[in-house]
């Protein structure tokens, strides 16, 4: 279970009617999730103006960052992961 943190919203680029949504939550022992949530952006389904208006419009959520903390020390950060699954490990002093 995870509890969210924060979240932020601002206007997905492009547009001036969908927003992006970041929610940053932390699951309870050593990690700090930030994902976010788009619109689908396109017709829709078909470029009836009628048909249109009955749509609504669909999103893709992913998480975009995780940052890895030891059991140990709350504050000792010890790797970042990213949406393409690249892996950052700080090495220890």
């Amino acid at each position: 279970m995870s509890c969210r943190l924060a979240s932020r919203q601002r206007p997905y680029p492009g547009t001036t009617d969908e927003w992006r949504t970041e929610t940053y939550s932390y699951d309870g022992a050593r990690r700090i999730a930030e994902r976010w949530r788009d619109p689908i952006i396109g017709n829709h389904g078909g470029g009836q103006s009628g048909n249109q208006q009955n749509q609504q419009t669909q999103y893709v959520q992913w998480t975009e960052r995780e940052y890895v903390y030891t059991p140990g020390y709350i504050d000792e950060f010890v790797a970042e992961y990213d949406a393409v699954v690249r892996q950052r490990v700080l090495s220890p002093s």
